[in-house]
């Protein structure tokens, strides 16, 4: 950037191709499953996820990195070398806009092609604006009038030609996005599949028989008077419709995104008619963690139809936190049931890793646990001290009482699954692993499912995560990451100054990461409520960044802000899960959530403060080149701490130990910015 004449000129050519790199990473990534050679609704390998994420994310970060030095750098000179914190404060402030913009009032509104096609025509204006007086303003002023007179048909071409290609073989007939996720729905004749962020959750009118007469109507059968049923997600489509042959009082359906139920009723068909027609059911439209936290009502049956535990914000339902939950709001005899990845014939050792760790989870809540084996494991935990009894003729007694008429023959699956064989082969299986049991702060099963997905479809990846998960005190060998980034040939003090702002880039990500996973552990996944944490963390930044930048300017010694960031963000981490633990009850009742955002504007704020400082300290008289280098350093160890925090450290390690990572890593940056400051003193007064 130092070397560039034309600087306005060069940052607007980054912005225009930045937001038309936009707009073609939007159809690359429907286009994605094609690069990959996958069909829809079919799992893809973590590889492959980096190798699409690497090639649609680069050509929109890179230009997006590039402004932020090209900014500094053609800001005021008057500003000295501050122009970089003060930029820092106007990208942070735009971050935040937009965000909340985004989210809360274009998402409802447009869909993605509307949405980028807009930022490129509104580029297009700011060009007409910055460049009235140049020769080309009449071609610029002519292709934006082009565009904004084809804005009605351009989106809506790209948008629907791009589905077709994405789901070809599918069928597609409705596409629509929710704050929540994407719903797609495919047409085979009379079938319809419904896809939720690309996985089949719903085929319609003739679903999984097996899978949906199991899995709801064992629990139900015994259960010697199931009135009151809770079903969390997953029920639409089949699972209700079996519930409600029951001869059932009331079912309460929990699902968070009610663009599922709409997509449904859209398209009608027997099975759901009958779901959404019957009196009996109650739909929910929240998290179901924070539905059980919330309500009085007491259950026979509670289903979870969720079996996916790879991700932070699922593997909250199987904690044991959760669990005691879910016991509380049993009936003395009431009974939990949800399903796990399994096999009836041979069972791999990371599928017996995730059902071992979910037993560990339920043992010490639930007195009396079974499994049912088959391809998929359905797991029953009765509340009651008293054994439960069941036999292949208490079903058949059950269905003949309760008029039951389904079409398997429910008490011969059920003596095959519960055969003496059977349920000795899967108990010597479990019996081979060791796993540990899930917490809320601590949930280990996020990291044995990563392995599961692994084997599944990355397997030259997951021996390496069974070497993390078997010795997982290696993540502490991070703390020599200081050293491979900062090389000795490098001056003391910009490798010092290079590391804090690297350090707290990642504790800057992984404190944000960890005040969002406790939210959603304590309140429930409620998207608004998540944007504004993200909203005022980056406010925090935004905030630090300008008050820091105006001290620096008044002359406050940079060192002083930075040796107070750092001893800032060790208090802080440790004083966090303290907070956590101790104030349960607190963070739960307090309205809106609000002390999470308290904590969400704390945890911004250092990072915000700390890069006008080290921009002052770096030394460099090149503003441009000084915000760059430090700006990636920024952002590499933010890349760093959000993708350790949520496959590694709060899995494996806990929010407590994870704390303590990123305590050690600032005590570390801290002695290194003391020494620095101790020999800058020392060569003055000599």
């Amino acid at each position: 950037v130092e070397k560039i004449r034309k600087r306005v000129e060069f940052f607007y050519s980054f912005s225009l191709f930045f937001s038309l790199s936009l707009l073609a990473g939007i159809y690359a990534v429907r286009l994605g499953r094609l690069l990959l050679k996958s069909l829809p609704g079919e799992g893809v390998g973590i590889g492959g996820m980096l190798l699409l994420s690497f090639l649609v994310l680069l050509p929109v970060s890179f230009p997006h990195g590039a402004l932020f030095s090209i900014a500094t750098r053609i800001y005021p000179m008057k500003r000295g070398r501050q122009s970089a914190g003060r930029m820092y404060f106007w990208e942070s402030l735009g971050t935040t806009t937009g965000g909340v913009i985004l989210n809360f009032y274009l998402l409802p509104r447009y869909h993605s092609f509307q949405i980028s096609l807009g930022i490129v025509v509104t580029m297009l204006i700011v060009g007409i604006l910055l460049f009235y007086k140049s020769k080309n303003v009449l071609i610029f002023t002519a292709i934006t009038a082009l565009l904004i007179a084809l804005f009605p048909v351009i989106p809506k071409l790209l948008h629907e030609k791009s589905i077709n290609q994405e789901w070809e073989g599918e069928n597609p007939i409705y596409y629509a996005d929710s704050i929540y996720g994407n719903m797609v729905v495919g047409k085979k004749g009379e079938q319809y599949t419904f896809f939720s962020n690309g996985i089949p959750i719903i085929v319609t009118p003739m679903p999984d028989i097996f899978f949906v007469e199991e899995f709801s109507q064992f629990p139900l059968l015994l259960h010697p008077q199931p009135l009151n049923v809770l079903v969390i997600s997953g029920g639409a489509g089949g699972i209700l419709a079996q519930i409600l042959k029951q001869p059932v009082e009331r079912v309460d359906y929990v699902e968070i995104d009610p663009l599922i139920i709409k997509t449904v009723k859209k398209f009608p068909t027997p099975i759901s008619i009958r779901e959404f027609s019957d009196p009996r059911l109650h739909l929910h439209f929240t998290d179901g963690r924070h539905f059980l936290s919330t309500t009085h009502l007491k259950y026979d049956v509670i289903f979870i139809g969720i079996s996916d535990l790879g991700s932070l914000q699922r593997i909250r339902f199987f904690t044991q936190e959760f669990f005691n939950i879910v016991r509380n709001h049993l009936r003395s005899n009431g009974i939990l049931c949800f399903t796990l990845p399994g096999s009836f014939s041979y069972l791999t050792e990371d599928i017996l890793l995730v059902n071992r760790n979910v037993w560990e989870s339920l043992k010490g809540i639930f007195p009396h646990i079974f499994i049912l084996p088959g391809d998929y494991h359905i797991f029953l935990a009765f509340k009651s001290e008293e054994k439960p009894i069941f036999t292949p003729s208490l079903l058949k007694e059950r269905i003949e009482k309760r008029n039951l008429t389904t079409i398997l023959s429910l008490p011969d699956n059920f003596a095959l699954k519960t055969s003496p064989q059977y349920l000795e082969w899967l108990s010597q299986n479990l019996a081979k692993v060791k796993a540990k049991a899930n917490k809320d702060l601590k949930p280990v099963g996020v990291f044995y499912f990563l392995i599961y997905w692994s084997e599944k479809f990355s397997p030259r990846l997951a021996p390496f995560l069974k070497i993390f998960m078997r010795k997982n005190y290696l993540l502490y060998l991070f703390l020599l990451l200081p050293f491979l980034f900062f090389p000795f040939h490098a001056g003391i003090k910009r490798k010092s100054v290079g590391y804090a702002i690297f350090t707290t880039g990642f504790a800057g990500m992984l404190l944000n990461l960890m005040v969002t996973f406790v939210f959603q552990i304590y309140r429930g996944y409620l998207y608004y409520q998540i944007t504004l944490l993200i909203t005022a963390f980056m406010g925090g930044i935004a905030v630090g960044s300008i008050l820091m930048s105006k001290w620096v300017e008044r002359g406050i010694s940079p060192y002083r802000i930075l040796i107070s960031g750092e001893i800032y963000l060790i208090i802080f981490s440790l004083l966090l899960p303290f907070l956590f633990s101790c104030g349960k009850a607190f963070f739960e009742k307090a309205p809106l959530g609000f002390p999470f955002l308290i904590l969400s504007f704390f945890a911004g704020l250092p990072v915000g403060a700390e890069f006008p400082a080290g921009n002052f300290l770096y030394g460099r008289e090149r503003p441009g080149e000084t915000a760059g280098i430090l700006y990636a350093q920024d952002l590499l160890g933010g890349w760093l701490g959000g993708f350790l925090g949520g496959v590694f450290f709060f899995p494996l390690m806990g929010v407590l130990k994870s704390s303590g990572i990123i305590s050690l890593l600032k005590i570390l940056s801290l002695i290194f910015l003391l020494h620095c400051l101790y020999k800058e003193r020392k060569a003055h007064n000599h």
